[in-house]
């Protein structure tokens, strides 16, 4: 009678200690890819570096600001106001602006740098993707010089603009 008890014992609790004991599942790794902004000045290639890559203020989604230093030329910052997690195109005007900061001193810009200031230049901002941990997109645009820097530097034209970034 107890070898029977035993036995029905371990027949109805084997099966529940082997389903408990499954294998936990491993984590869905998360998705890995290195962060760019690169694009053409004037037709020549230009590559942020990615130790001085950054994007900040993608958190809370109200602002979008990106930039860094490349290659040997200077340095690029892109500005997008009213950004709110959003995908679309966003003209250059007094809150979206592109600036590239050159080694010799001289800083070309599209949009307006300084709140209150007049416009100037031409380009556009386009969010392709936004995600809870990155974001995607393009940039283009018609950088002048800084008015008060200028003597008689033509405008750069910024084409094939893109960018890749981990938010922060």
């Amino acid at each position: 009678m107890k070898k029977l008890l035993k036995r029905s014992l371990i027949i109805i609790y084997l099966p529940l200690i082997l389903v408990s004991c499954k294998k936990a599942s491993s984590p869905v790794p998360p998705v890995s890819f290195t962060p760019y902004l690169k694009g053409k000045i004037d037709g020549r290639a230009f590559n942020v570096t990615a130790n001085s890559l950054y994007a900040i203020g993608t958190t809370a989604g109200s602002e979008l600001v990106m930039g860094g230093h490349f290659e040997s030329d200077g340095s690029i910052s892109i500005h997008l106001k009213n950004f709110n997690n959003s995908t679309g195109e966003r003209q250059i005007n007094e809150t979206n602006y592109i600036a590239i900061d050159t080694l010799a001193g001289i800083l070309y810009y599209a949009g307006s740098i300084i709140p209150g200031t007049p416009v100037q230049g031409n380009g556009k901002i386009t969010i392709l993707s936004v995600t809870e941990k990155e974001v995607k997109g393009t940039f283009e645009g018609v950088l002048l010089v800084e008015p008060s820097q200028n003597s008689g530097q033509s405008p750069l034209n910024v084409t094939e603009g893109e960018f890749h970034l981990k938010r922060q």
